[in-house]
């Protein structure tokens, strides 16, 4: 009888099957699921949470701890239910393999929209403000269109002023003391980072500073041997983030934000 190509596949995927043993199956399992987790990674820790935002929002120890969960109960659940003989064995691996790509899938998601949005220098630091925390009527009222929804591929370095009306201005103050939300959460003050050289050179901390603050920190090498005492245009300033303070190495020339070093800034 002539097989079309359909059937052909099915064919070879159960005589496939019919050829494995729990183990080769259970470890052919673990490539797949590893490699998916590769291109995870890849996108989190490249795009949404590149260099020290990872750090400065403690998502590695929750992804990392995501994948390391999904990645072993696939293949774990296969090496036990695995049959060559079972006849609903398709079925059942199908579903171990749906259940998993939902939960990988869940937590990505959850990784997406809690992601680092703008990095927005005001009264002396940045604060790290993630996408899920700027309402959608904050979004829309921002006038410039680069501010009017959270970036997809990684976080935007601004600045942020007060309005100069003043009883906008007091109110915002007033609900930041009480809790709410503050000028990083209004991109419709938001401007660009340019010209704010001697307000970031104002914020800036010395390099013995941060040795004080840092005593044996492994970033302390790292800044001394990269960028010194700042004297080359470099400064550093206190980024204020959700899980650890860290510090932006800022090019005073270019007035543009280097890279975020794992240092304790307050």
């Amino acid at each position: 009888m002539l097989k079309t190509p359909a059937i052909a596949g099915v064919f070879d995927c159960e005589s496939m099957l019919l050829s494995m043993n729990r183990f080769s199956a259970s470890a052919w399992h673990l490539l797949g699921s590893a490699l998916v987790a590769s291109v995870c990674a890849l996108l989190v820790f490249s795009v949404w949470y590149p260099g020290g935002f990872a750090y400065a929002s403690g998502v590695s120890e929750i992804f990392l701890l995501l994948v390391v969960i999904d990645v072993v109960l696939g293949p774990l659940l296969t090496l036990i239910i695995f049959n060559p003989r079972k006849k609903e064995l398709r079925r059942d691996l199908c579903v171990v393999v749906f259940l998993q790509l939902a939960a990988l899938t869940y937590g990505v998601y959850s990784v997406f929209i809690a992601r680092p949005a703008f990095a927005v220098f005001n009264a002396g630091r940045f604060d790290l403000v993630y996408a899920n925390e700027i309402s959608e009527e904050n979004f829309a009222e921002a006038g410039y269109s680069d501010y009017s929804s959270a970036p997809l591929w990684g976080p935007k370095f601004v600045s942020a002023k007060l309005p100069e009306n003043e009883s906008k201005a007091k109110e915002i103050v007033l609900q930041a003391v009480a809790g709410g939300d503050d000028i990083q959460n209004y991109p419709q003050y938001f401007q660009v980072l340019q010209g704010k050289t001697e307000a970031l050179r104002s914020a800036s901390l010395t390099l013995d500073e941060l040795k004080v603050r840092n005593k044996g920190a492994p970033g302390l090498q790292y800044v001394a041997k990269q960028y010194g005492e700042g004297g080359q245009g470099f400064s550093y300033v206190p980024v204020f983030a959700k899980s650890k303070n860290v510090v932006a190495v800022v090019d005073l020339n270019s007035e543009e934000v280097l890279e975020l070093v794992p240092l304790e800034p307050f």
